[in-house]
Parts: C-alpha cells; sequence; structure tokens
C-alpha cells in the first residue's frame, strides 16, 4: 500500500512535454492508444476466433493481390478484389 508521501513525491515529479500529433495525409495513423483487455475465458475463446477469422482474410486478400500482380503485373483495385 502506498503511503500520501509516496503519492506527494509522484504528483510533483515534471511530465515531460507532449508532443503535437504529426501531421500525416488521409488514412495515416497520428496517435495510438494502449489498453489492456482482461477477458473472461468465453470472451478470450470469442476474440481468439474473431482474430483468427481477421487474419484469415488478411491473408487471402494478400495471396489474391499476389496472384493477380503474377498474372497481370498490376495491382488490384480495391473494387476488383472485392468479393
Amino acid at each position: 500500500m502506498l503511503d500520501a508521501t509516496a503519492i506527494a513525491v509522484d504528483l510533483d515529479k515534471e511530465k515531460p512535454p507532449r508532443r503535437p500529433p504529426r501531421k500525416n495525409g488521409p488514412g495515416q495513423l497520428s496517435r495510438a492508444y494502449v489498453m489492456r483487455l482482461y477477458p473472461t475465458a468465453e470472451q478470450a475463446s470469442a476474440l481468439r476466433q474473431w482474430i483468427g477469422c481477421c487474419r484469415y482474410v488478411w491473408n487471402w486478400t494478400v495471396a489474391t493481390q499476389a496472384a493477380a500482380r503474377k498474372d497481370t503485373g498490376k495491382k488490384l483495385s480495391p473494387s476488383v478484389a472485392s468479393w
């Protein structure tokens, strides 16, 4: 357990200045947030399944793009790569 002096010392520390967000183009990440989840066993199972499905779709799309590039020498547009 922390005592009051430890909390006071932590509050007195000077924080480093925050950097302004980067000026990026459209679709680029300028800031990220880190969160920690504590799912139940049932939620963890559903989350693993969902992430596995996302990975499958991503890998299928990458393989489709690579095959099209190999066959035609061109990258598929997003509308052509749709289902």
